[in-house]
């Protein structure tokens, strides 16, 4: 069960760009964000802030060579006591903004993308024969500088499978949504596994009160039934063939996919069943802001205390952005109820 959080103090962070480590102390770096997504890249920014002479017309000590495109950072946030930081994203550099105004003078900002980021740029074409999901999946990933990849229970025969003019990111994405998989980047892991449930598989790491750790959270509930539909896929060994079982309206505006284990087809049209009706009532999601918390990242889980018996309980979070500058260190998160 998560910890309820206490209040924390002295946030800290740890900016590595290139061979250079930026910390709060040096005061070069103000306004920094990290965003963690479960659609597409991770990305960040952060201001510069270095004083402009006007005379010499450049920010003084400012090495520019220090923040060319392309070059590698790394982020990680906390705070004081121990001097622990929770590492955030693993990138590089994308973009550099400047701007010269009257009322606040002469401004520079860094943005750049998450690792997964790379998989966007271009597009190829190649085919696999007599293979699995999970051997094509897990090729086209190793191409890229992941530290790890985490590739389960995608052997899935195929006698062919096609990639036409698309990026790779484009490509295991969509076999992600095809197969019902779960397709995204932690730092500088990226996983492709089974996706049996919005969270329902992951422990909660943080626990949030109302009033406390949590300061707002705005909750809608929609009624999504009559245009969901859900679909359920498992891969029979024995017979090597694809389970699949639907419930909800064929004409459905969306379509939901989960991989999960099941003996039969029929277990299989329960499941889906089951995942369908969770949607009579309505679906929750939301949106809040909370003091700091690093451990909170897209594809995580916290619980939420003191909304009432509606709204209290557990959350998938889909995106998390951590920012931290004057105001302190604040995470902002969506999220949809844990089903």
């Amino acid at each position: 069960m998560a910890t309820q959080l206490q209040p924390r103090y002295s946030p800290r962070f740890a900016v590595e760009v290139g061979s250079t480590t930026f910390q709060e102390p040096g005061g070069r770096i103000a306004d920094l964000v990290v965003e963690t997504t479960l659609s597409g890249a991770d990305r960040f920014s952060f201001s510069l802030n270095y004083p402009f002479d006007e005379e010499l017309g450049e920010f003084s000590g400012l090495e520019w060579s220090t923040f060319e495109i392309g070059t590698e950072v790394e982020i990680a946030m906390g705070y004081g006591g121990d001097g622990t930081l929770t590492p955030l994203l693993r990138g590089s550099i994308a973009s550099i903004h400047s701007e010269f105004t009257v009322e606040q003078g002469p401004t520079v900002t860094i943005s750049g993308f998450g690792l997964l980021k790379g998989m966007m740029n271009g597009t190829s074409s190649r085919s696999w024969n007599e293979t699995t999901v999970g051997e094509a999946v897990e090729e086209v990933l190793s191409a890229y500088p992941f530290g790890t990849v985490d590739v389960q229970d995608a052997d899935i025969k195929r006698v062919k499978l096609i990639q036409d003019n698309q990026s790779d990111y484009r490509f295991i994405e969509a076999l992600a949504d095809h197969y019902g998989f779960s397709f995204y980047a932690e730092r500088d892991t990226v996983r492709f596994r089974p996706q049996s449930g919005r969270g329902s598989d992951r422990e909660p790491v943080a626990e949030l009160w109302y009033g406390e750790a949590l300061h707002d959270f705005y909750a809608e509930i929609t009624d999504t039934k009559a245009d969901h539909r859900v679909e359920v896929r498992s891969w029979d060994a024995d017979e090597a063939e694809e389970l699949v079982a639907t419930a909800g309206p064929k004409q459905a505006a969306n379509t939901e996919v989960f991989r999960v284990p099941v003996m039969s087809q029929n277990e299989a049209q329960r499941i889906a069943d089951k995942k369908h009706s969770q949607h009579a009532d309505g679906r929750i999601t939301g949106h809040g802001e909370a003091d700091g918390v690093p451990e909170i990242r897209a594809g995580e889980v916290v619980t939420l205390e003191e909304l009432g018996g509606q709204f209290s309980g557990e959350y998938y979070i889909t995106n998390a952005t951590h920012r931290m500058g004057a105001a302190g260190y604040r995470t902002t998160f969506e999220a949809q109820e844990v089903a």
